[in-house]
């Protein structure tokens, strides 16, 4: 499962949800939402998962959160598979499927999380804040990163 190009990124169907909270418990820094079974992809959410064979490397949660705004709640990869293009499809994946009238693209990252912080800037989202204490177990600040008008990816 080295390929970028052999990724299959498709809506979360319930038989994922094991897979999906495995990786999640596998990428401490990573938020912790609940994944839920009846999380689909409509033009109001995202429930996105990466897969190869029939195993799921990553998985993308979001939602919209104004008419013209997007919050990417969740983005994890499988520890192994990192660094092979996993979270490029499924970022550009969701983004393709909210460009009706999206203006704006936020996310929180932990502010220990470099490699996160670096991969959203790759991808052109660009410092805009801060929450302090935002995360708790640890508690610890969260970078705010926006992308704006994201008319098309890659």
């Amino acid at each position: 499962m080295t390929d970028e190009r052999a990724w299959c990124v498709r809506p979360l169907q319930p038989a994922d949800v094991p897979q999906v909270r495995r990786i999640q418990g596998l990428s401490p820094q990573a938020a912790q939402f609940d994944v839920h079974p009846q999380d689909n992809c409509s033009e109001h959410s995202a429930a996105l998962v990466a897969e190869s064979a029939g195993a799921i490397a990553g998985f993308l949660l979001g939602r919209r959160v104004a008419p013209d705004e997007m919050e990417i709640l969740n983005l994890a990869v499988e520890p192994l598979l990192r660094r092979r293009g996993v979270a490029t499809e499924l970022l550009a994946s969701a983004l393709r499927g909210w460009m009706g009238g999206i203006r704006r693209v936020f996310i929180e990252v932990r502010a220990t999380n470099a490699a996160g912080i670096a991969f959203y800037v790759k991808h052109g989202f660009a410092r805009t804040g801060v929450r302090e204490a935002y995360y708790a177990n640890p508690v610890e600040d969260a970078v705010l990163m926006t992308l704006e008008r994201p008319v098309s990816f890659r």
